[in-house]
């Protein structure tokens, strides 16, 4: 089995990061070695042994579906887990409002709240649900039509969405709040407002400073300048030196959540423009 350690070796870190961005971390580690033992035991199954990543990533995955479906069959469910925490709520600000949909969910009762959580979270479907819950399939969905009209009795906005509406609303709703939030903060930063990034770059001093050092959360996207939540946006300029002159302007945005590999990211605009020809211009949408 040296190829299959030697390919291991090379996946582990896409692995243990796909794991635990999913799973608490007092449970990570167990379902990580479920993971690598089941893949050993059908390595020699693999016939291409050059899609070994996305064979393994398969692997984790639905190691990780069968985590939650068994928690959820013991009526264990996880209302603070990640996944169920809208992100973009978090900014460089701290968090900006609380959490409607987890906090309704906290005032339905248990049966309420498994239901929903198969369906929406686990992306059960019904027949699958009633196996696990031994029920009629019957069962399920009279569970599951009173559960999301008890959620939407008690949810705190309007009452004519559904559960979906909801939870999109209520992301919508936050990262406006986070551009209202980042523009007020804006305001006290000192500096002075400018319609447009200079030619030149202006003077500046780099001075000493007494300050004992001290730790830093390190957010920007590395060599882009934005923080990767729902909300960003921001203009930079590309000097050259030694001549300090702009050569071109970046115009970026945070616009949407996107998901790849099963890894949840955002997706960004970056418009890249000519200082002096505006008609110099690349458009670049990618994801982070």
């Amino acid at each position: 089995m040296d190829l299959f350690e030697a390919l291991l070796h090379a996946e582990r870190g896409a692995v243990e990061r796909f794991v635990r961005f999913r799973l608490p971390s007092v449970d990570a580690d167990d379902v990580l070695q479920e993971i690598y033992f089941t893949a050993y035991q059908n390595f020699p199954a693999l016939k291409n042994k050059s899609v070994f990543k996305a064979w393994i990533l398969q692997i984790a995955r639905n190691k990780c579906r069968d985590y939650y479906r068994q928690r959820a069959a013991l009526q264990e469910i996880p209302i603070d887990m990640q996944s169920m925490q809208i992100r973009s709520s978090d900014s460089r600000h701290g968090v900006l409002e609380q959490l409607p949909v987890r906090d309704t969910l906290q005032l339905l009762c248990e049966k309420d709240r498994q239901i929903l959580y198969l369906f929406y979270w686990c992306d059960m479907p019904q027949a699958e649900i009633a196996a696990h819950l031994h029920i009629p399939v019957g069962t399920v969905k009279s569970r599951l039509y009173t559960a999301k009209q008890n959620f939407k009795s008690r949810y705190p906005f309007d009452n004519t969405q559904t559960w979906r509406e909801a939870y999109a609303a209520e992301h919508a709703q936050t990262a406006s709040n986070v551009v209202k939030q980042h523009n007020a903060a804006k305001q006290h930063k000192g500096g002075l407002p400018m319609k447009k990034l200079p030619e030149f770059i202006p003077d500046y001093q780099i001075e000493a400073s007494t300050n004992a050092p001290f730790s830093v959360k390190w957010e920007e996207l590395m060599g882009w300048f934005l923080i990767p939540k729902l909300g960003e946006s921001l203009s930079w300029g590309m000097y050259d030196i030694p001549s300090r002159k702009c050569s071109h302007v970046y115009d970026m945005q945070v616009t949407g959540k996107a998901m790849v590999h099963g890894i949840e990211g955002v997706e960004l605009t970056a418009r890249e423009a000519s200082y002096s020809n505006k008609s110099d211009v690349i458009n670049r949408t990618f994801v982070a």
